[in-house]
């Protein structure tokens, strides 16, 4: 299991809207470390994993009505385009 997988199963067992807001927030530094990592967008499998891990944060922040998050959040992913 990678870190990745072992964080989102370790907030699983958490309650609450911190633990999706958390998770959410996670997976957005994470795309953002992406994103870094790919600054002049030579590696498009980078790419694709970032946008994909955004893709998992949109839906969190919508659930709790954290629409400037999930916005945001979605504007990173058209940049990333």
């Amino acid at each position: 299991m990678t870190w990745l997988g072992r964080v989102e199963a370790l907030v699983a067992r958490l309650s609450g809207v911190d633990a999706d807001i958390k998770l959410a927030n996670m997976y957005q530094a994470l795309a953002n470390t992406l994103f870094a990592e790919n600054k002049n967008g030579k590696d498009t499998k980078i790419e694709e994993e970032a946008i994909q891990i955004l893709e998992k944060a949109i839906p969190l922040y919508l659930k709790h009505k954290r629409l400037v998050k999930a916005a945001n959040t979605r504007q990173m992913h058209g940049l990333g385009l």
